[in-house]
């Protein structure tokens, strides 16, 4: 994630810097809300469910990260 960072202008690119921000804000509520609803839950397949939607989640921002590089290439 750092090359595309860096490839799409790190610090000195004010819109992804604002993006990031609104993007972690976006995850961060996004998480508390899967906990409160998978935590009201019987079994332990929820457990598992939960931790595979953060994962796709996290996969999905890699996927837009590699995208915008290879597009700026």
């Amino acid at each position: 994630m750092n090359r595309a960072y860096i490839a799409l202008g790190g610090v000195n690119n004010e819109a992804l810097q604002l993006a990031q921000r609104d993007w972690i804000q976006f995850r961060d509520s996004q998480q508390d809300y899967l906990k409160q609803v998978f935590s009201n839950q019987e079994g332990t397949m929820w457990i598992l469910r939960y931790g595979v939607i953060l994962t796709d989640s996290l996969k999905s921002k890699w996927s837009a990260c590699k995208l915008s590089t290879n597009n700026n290439s």
